[in-house]
């Protein structure tokens, strides 16, 4: 008996231990899950040489080639680029496929690297997470937007005539989101619906997210940029030799487009890219909040950067045009990765151009003075114009900007033919235009030429050669502004 009991010890102790030593394998299983567990150097490795994890893709992009004071303060932007498909009002369709995600080739990663935490049989949102705020390229990184040089994605400072060392200016030079893509929200709508299958299978990506937001409505990811001002610190607006005050008017606007053209190392893109806050900055060129080093791969090699860049092409609203018409309208865009300078895979884009026009020709019933006459509910019944409103108003609000139909000066109204007229715009807050009345001809308002086929006034006349007298160009009117929509219409997002 007593041997019996012996035995029974023995037996009870050796399988309580091995039972503890099942237990502790679960315990220290960690967000890598069991096999990594085996080895902390091999496990930091995992986790700090993810891959970059963040896709943007947004799916509009507008441009005004309107010139003032402080026009983007005032609901009449420059530039404008953003996720805004399903923004829209009444019109929209609600849908929304652009936003952020997690790259394809991140999430292959994770599947071949970890392994289910237990009780789990897949891999987890948790584990996802813990890649995205521990690793070397993810980390402590939030979305930045601005405009920058193709040769070395340097900042393009908004300033008209910069010299020497330029004070950063936020958000005038760029946008730093201030929604970090590594805390929540941000965090868990980009992995909760991720999915993996047995063997780390990526069985579903997860849906792109439009809105860093917790308010209601939801909130846009957007940038707007102005670039389009006649005066500045480095420009006033009293210019010698000039009687109309103007700063330098056209002139800036027209040279940042012109820059957007260029095959060169001088050209501009608009570019999409993500950094961390720890630029600290200097008396000299101030606090850029990590805009001027973007996360990228090659730590020197500044020709690239993670992200997407977005080249720009300007050319005359209408062809061919009268002296004094520039290249006001945005025409083509297109998207490459700035990761390694490739075309953007399925990346397609359509761009319409729009007249814009003077507030006191709104709904205007004189016959002898142009016209934006209103939208009636009908009309919106017809698919084009419908489709044309609905993509205007993604990025051009109702709560800034109304939108009717064009009608030059003379030109009888006629019901019958009423959905044949081309769309036009009039901001609300403010003027498109310089002043059209006393600065041009003392006692009288010019207004502005909408007809391309005859030449139109600039203050600036730089570069422009015109073949009529001045008065006589003066008399005509300012030369026409244009609103440019852009819309991503490929279905690869």
């Amino acid at each position: 008996m007593k041997f019996v009991k012996t035995l029974f010890v023995i037996v009870f102790v050796s399988g309580t231990v091995v039972f503890f030593q099942n237990c502790s394998v679960q315990q220290n299983t960690g967000l890598l899950g069991s096999k990594e567990s085996s080895s902390t150097t091999t496990a930091d490795q995992v986790v700090l040489n993810a891959p970059f994890a963040y896709d943007l893709v947004v799916d509009t992009l507008s441009y005004n080639s309107c010139v003032g004071e402080s026009l983007n303060d005032q609901g009449i932007h420059g530039f404008k680029i953003g996720v805004n498909e399903g923004f829209t009002d009444n019109f929209g369709s609600g849908a929304v496929k652009a936003g952020l995600k997690l790259r394809s080739d991140f999430l292959q990663y994770v599947g071949k690297n970890l392994k289910p935490r237990y009780p789990s049989t897949v891999i987890t949102p948790a584990q996802i997470q813990n890649l995205l705020v521990n690793s070397n390229y993810n980390k402590d990184v939030y979305l930045q937007f601005a405009v920058r040089k193709a040769s070395n994605l340097s900042i393009v400072h908004d300033v008209i005539q910069p010299t020497g060392p330029i004070m950063f200016s936020l958000p005038r030079d760029g946008l730093v989101v201030q929604a970090p893509l590594f805390q929540d929200p941000v965090l868990t709508s980009l992995t909760k619906n991720v999915q993996f299958g047995e063997g780390g299978v990526v069985l579903a990506e997860g849906s792109r997210v439009y809105d860093f937001q917790t308010v209601s409505p939801p909130v846009p990811i957007e940038a707007t940029f102005n670039y389009s001002g006649i005066t500045d610190d480095t420009t006033p607006l009293v210019q010698p030799g000039s009687t109309e005050n103007l700063g330098i008017a056209e002139r800036y606007s027209e040279s940042v487009r012109n820059k957007f053209n260029l095959g060169s190392s001088e050209k501009y893109i608009l570019a999409i890219t993500y950094g961390a806050l720890d630029a600290v900055g200097a008396e000299t060129t101030g606090v850029d909040n990590g805009l001027s080093s973007p996360k990228r791969k090659v730590a020197n090699d500044l020709t690239k950067a993670f992200g997407r860049g977005f080249n720009l092409q300007f050319g005359l609203p209408v062809s061919p045009a009268a002296a004094g018409w520039k290249n006001t309208a945005l025409k083509t865009v297109s998207e490459t990765n700035l990761v390694d300078a490739t075309p953007a895979s399925g990346s397609r884009w359509d761009c319409r151009s729009y007249v814009i026009m003077k507030q006191n020709q709104w709904n205007n019933q004189q016959l002898s003075k142009p016209s934006c006459a209103g939208l009636i509910s009908s009309d919106l019944l017809n698919v084009s114009i419908n489709s044309q409103v609905k993509n205007l108003r993604r990025q051009y609000l109702e709560s800034d900007w109304d939108i009717g139909f064009f009608y030059d000066a003379n030109t009888p109204y006629d019901p019958n033919n009423r959905l044949s007229r081309p769309l036009c715009l009039v901001p609300k807050r403010t003027e498109c235009y310089l002043p059209t009345s006393e600065t041009v001809i003392a006692g009288t308002d010019v207004g502005v030429n909408y007809n391309p086929n005859s030449e139109c006034y600039l203050t600036n006349q730089a570069g422009t050669s015109y073949t009529n007298s001045i008065d006589v160009v003066k008399a005509g009117g300012r030369c026409a502004q244009f609103a440019s929509i852009c819309v991503r219409t490929s279905t690869n997002f």
